[in-house]
């Protein structure tokens, strides 16, 4: 070995044992195993980049690492800012799958703060069962669309029971008051 810079894609690891252990055959089967995987690894290194200027990258690109990282409640219609969140809370959010956090992240990520989620402990509602509580935006295809991510995030044994739509007609009130003001007469003959 030389005291010069190695090419990280290139490092033998039998290149830095001591010659008594780099020659000795069983020895030598394992770091050939290690070189194998030290290869990949030393591949993946200019990949890493990507990762770090997510808040960089193009809207393909982003539908490619949706794709890459299995965002399960992916949506091409979203603003480059949603998906770029998303595509940033991937790996976090298939470490918590199933729990209240992933769900509440999907709910965050979709309505934002317009959509509460509440257990059946915190509603009274039947053990196992949860439901969100929606405010506006809402529409046919956005409830599909919305119940279809929640069960890709839920725990498997959970059941969204009640999606509660507290949606406010804009329209007008009408109201009015009357005031009657009347005495009785008794009249005799």
């Amino acid at each position: 070995m030389s005291n010069s810079i190695m090419d990280i894609t290139n490092v033998k690891t039998s290149d830095l044992l001591p010659s008594a252990l780099a020659e000795d055959p069983s020895i030598q089967a394992i770091l050939t195993a290690i070189d194998e995987q030290w290869k990949e690894i030393a591949q993946a290194i200019p990949c890493l980049g990507v990762l770090a200027s997510i808040d960089l990258q193009p809207d393909d690109v982003l539908n490619k690492l949706a794709w890459q990282f299995h965002v399960d409640y992916w949506d091409d219609t979203w603003s480059l800012a949603k998906k770029r969140r998303v595509v940033k809370n991937s790996i976090y959010l298939h470490r918590i799958a199933g729990t209240r956090g992933a769900v509440e992240d999907v709910i965050d990520t979709i309505w934002g703060e317009e959509a509460v989620l509440s257990e059946w402990w915190e509603h009274g509602g039947e053990p196992g069962t949860f439901q969100v509580a929606l405010e506006s935006g809402i529409t046919e295809e956005n409830i599909s669309r919305f119940i279809s991510m929640i069960r890709k995030v839920k725990r498997a044994t959970d059941r969204l029971t009640i999606t509660a739509i507290n949606e406010c007609d804009p329209g007008q009130i009408y109201y009015g008051a009357a005031y009657h003001q009347y005495q009785s007469y008794r009249l005799e003959a």
